[in-house]
């Protein structure tokens, strides 16, 4: 790493070093440094500066669809557990979640359409007629038939256009894309097109294709190639022969021999351009593997283990799979149909990994609704080992990111409740509602529509307690304190959520301060009536704190006698004590040098709070000189007097001193006085003694 003086460094470098860095935003938009705005339809971009000839842009992710949570609520229960609240998710079909959808006909649409098929439990037109044991014995081939029937649909719909062309230039290659969509008759119509009748009457016999029917067409091809007539059969005609023989892979020539009896060997993969899932369909309706079993048809478990053992072998091309959630499905149920005796033993699932396919760059949304779906609609299956809880979590908290960055907090908080760790939920909740407080309305300020609907979202159907809510916004409320706002907001905010403590700290150190300095008694009693008839009970330190306060409150409104001396003296004591307590704390923090408080130093609530226990003091001293009962002299210059007062006190004890010993000059003079002449100053007195004394001693 380089240091930017640093002369070793290069030219390249010290461009990098220079350069603008893309970077985001906190609210999910980038910044970044191009020379001409993008076309890129996923963003809307705004140039913000400009920086030399390059404008520095603010690209935002234009929104895309948005979650919908009424739907995701209705699938699953919110509840609380230990205060914080977690989410249950319901055993519900997944053609009953496809049909929630908004577009019905999209590559998710398709996800769905076929986990409906593998995993959900339903009558239709296979099951017509079948009582319950026979629905049991005939599962595997219920499910392979729908398969089939979904593959084809799907086919058909993708590759229609292309098939169409496909059949005026090369019926007999069109025939062979038909059987990838099990389309028997489409096959034989284009056979029959071609005059090829007894190919024809080969391929319409492939449905109730059996082991002989395949090593009849196996024995035929061998005879061929050892005929040498191989070379004398196109490759689409030998290909549709050895489907019918149950070969979906490598198709075998005749190489080393003259030219005019060589045959091409080749992959009808590869020379067809078919892609997985036709490749894998061929396999699942014709292959001879997956037909070699005890019911004689194949079963989809079948068909996945000799698809993969397929591609093992190279004997087909090496499909990019890792991120195909259609093939992962038919892993999950490959895994969980595996007989304990099979010599086929699939890999455990990885979720959500397995389904990161569903994910796009900036919507993670269907890839965590598929994902809790599909655990909940094959439970039992899925234990912890088949599950990485460290992937989900960041699923849900990527989830609330994305959300949160388009403003949709709800959303984004039922996407965060379902984090596995009960206090990393609360935490990354409570910083969600922290982030959004100005946002989110109050019992008693959600005046619109939209407010009381978030109101009673968050609350009741996603069971956040309101305690969290208020503490959100008495956070903000502070923070707006410093910026100059008023405090009383962030006190209600703290009593609405019982946080008696926090409340009583802000009561002392921000709220009542601000009413003593303003002199207004009645809302300084108001804010203290906030913690209800017995706050002693809710605040540990209300005595020496709240109390005070309140207690000033009601001598300076007349509710408590200036004659009452037990509740003055207790008044005055808890001033002294808290004087002292705010002084200490002063000494011990940053704001003094020695134990002098530099006001200079002090915030705004620091400095308050050091003049509203001044005022109060200098309160009780002046009410000590109208006859209060304040307590002595020493016990009133104990408190935290301002200096003017103290001097005006000290003042007066010695003027009411020098009364005093007047009183009692006067008084001896009279007593001393001889004949009618009164006796000399003390002064003179003491002079005189000492004269006398001089004399008698001579």
């Amino acid at each position: 790493m380089f240091h930017p003086e640093n002369e070793g460094m290069t030219e390249a470098d010290r461009k990098w070093h220079a350069s603008f860095k893309p970077h985001f935003t906190g609210s999910g938009a980038v910044l970044y440094q191009s020379s001409k705005q993008s076309k890129d339809e996923q963003w809307k971009e705004v140039a913000v500066a400009r920086q030399g000839k390059a404008i520095i842009v603010l690209g935002q992710h234009a929104d895309g669809k948005s979650f919908d949570l009424a739907a995701a609520l209705s699938t699953s229960d919110v509840e609380l557990v230990s205060s914080i609240p977690t989410v249950r998710h319901k055993s519900v079909p997944f053609s009953q979640l496809a049909s929630q959808m908004k577009d019905a006909k999209t590559p998710v649409s398709d996800i769905y359409s076929m986990a409906h098929i593998l995993f959900d439990e339903y009558d239709d037109e296979f099951t017509l007629g079948l009582n319950g044991p026979q629905k049991k014995a005939l599962a595997h081939r219920i499910r392979k038939d729908r398969l089939t029937q979904f593959l084809a649909s799907a086919f058909l719909t993708k590759d229609g256009d292309e098939l169409k062309t496909l059949e005026e230039t090369n019926p007999t290659s069109a025939a062979l894309r038909r059987l990838t969509m099990h389309d028997i008759k489409g096959a034989c119509d284009l056979l029959r097109k071609q005059k090829n009748i007894h190919l024809m009457l080969l391929v319409s016999q492939l449905d109730g294709q059996d082991q002989a029917f395949m090593d009849d067409m196996r024995h035929q091809l061998n005879a061929w190639r050892d005929q040498k007539v191989l070379s004398e059969i196109s490759l689409d005609i030998r290909a549709l022969y050895e489907i019918c023989a149950g070969n979906v892979t490598n198709c075998e020539g005749k190489e080393n021999v003259p030219i005019e009896d060589r045959a091409e060997s080749f992959n009808i993969s590869k020379r067809y351009h078919l892609n997985w899932l036709q490749s894998f369909a061929l396999g699942l309706f014709f292959g001879k593997d997956e037909k070699t079993n005890d019911e004689g048809f194949g079963k989809i478990e079948d068909a996945v283990h000799y698809f993969e053992a397929r591609i093992d072998r190279g004997e087909l091309p090496n499909f990019d799979l890792d991120s195909d959630v259609m093939w992962s499905l038919l892993k999950i149920y490959a895994w969980m149909h595996a007989g304990l005796g099979s010599t086929y033993q699939p890999v455990s699932p990885a979720l959500p990994a397995d389904l990161v396919g569903l994910a796009s760059p900036f919507d993670s949304s269907d890839l965590f609704t598929f994902y809790h779906a599909i655990i909940t609609n094959t439970q039992p299956h899925f234990e912890d080992d088949t599950i990485d809880t460290t992937k989900a979590d960041q699923l849900a908290e990527v989830l609330a990111a994305e959300l949160s960055a388009k403003g949709d907090i709800a959303s984004a908080i039922y996407a965060l409740i379902h984090l596995s760790d009960p206090e990393v939920r609360k935490g990354m909740v409570q910083d969600l509602l922290d982030r959004f407080a100005a946002d989110l309305p109050g019992p008693d300020t959600a005046t619109t529509d939209a407010g009381i609907h978030l109101w009673q979202t968050l609350t009741m159907d996603l069971k956040i307690p309101q305690s969290w809510l208020f503490m959100a916004k008495a956070r903000y409320a502070a923070s707006a304190t410093n910026r100059g706002g008023d405090s009383i907001s962030e006190l209600r905010y703290l009593i609405a959520a019982e946080a008696w403590d926090q409340a009583h700290d802000c009561l002392t150190k921000r709220v009542a301060p601000s009413f003593v300095v303003d002199a207004d008694w009645a809302g300084l009693l108001d804010m203290c009536k906030l913690f209800g008839d017995d706050p002693v009970r809710r605040v540990a330190d209300w005595q020496s704190g709240g109390a005070v306060f309140d207690n000033f409150g009601k001598l300076m409104t007349g509710m408590v006698a200036k004659e009452d001396g037990q509740a003055i003296a207790g008044l005055r004591r808890r001033i002294v004590h808290l004087g002292h307590r705010y002084t200490n704390a002063q000494v011990r923090g940053k704001h003094t040098s020695g134990a002098l408080i530099q006001l200079g130093r002090l915030s705004q609530n620091e400095l308050e709070e050091h003049v509203a226990i001044k005022e109060m003091a200098n309160a009780l001293a002046r009410l000590s000189t109208q006859g209060g009962n304040v307590g002595t002299l020493n016990e009133i210059l104990d408190m935290p007097l301002t200096q003017d007062v103290r001097a005006e006190l000290t003042l007066g004890m010695r003027e009411e001193q020098l009364r005093t010993d007047g009183k009692v000059g006067s008084r001896a003079t009279r007593m001393r006085t001889r004949g009618g002449a009164p006796i000399q100053e003390d002064a003179d007195m003491e002079d005189d003694g000492r004269d006398n004394g001089d004399e008698t001693t001579a």
